[in-house]
């Protein structure tokens, strides 16, 4: 059975954003200076790796993150 791949860290031409779509879902990752060409800027391609390292930890799914339950104080 073929290994998946990783999803490519891709450009959004027309807004200028960094993005990749994990399970269907786009996930923008910051504003990509045109005139930086192919190559993503560092915070952009920080961001990809970030993402991208929790989604393989959790075996291609990415965690739930719901806000930290509070409880009102009396």
């Amino acid at each position: 059975m073929p290994t998946p791949s990783t999803p490519k860290l891709c450009r959004h031409r027309a807004q200028n954003q960094g993005y990749v779509t994990l399970n269907g879902r786009e996930f923008y990752l910051g504003h990509w200076l045109v005139s930086r060409g192919k190559k993503p800027p560092a915070p952009v391609q920080a961001a990809y790796d970030d993402l991208i390292a929790k989604w393989l930890t959790n075996n291609r799914q990415l965690p739930e993150e719901r806000p930290p339950l509070s409880v009102p104080s009396r």
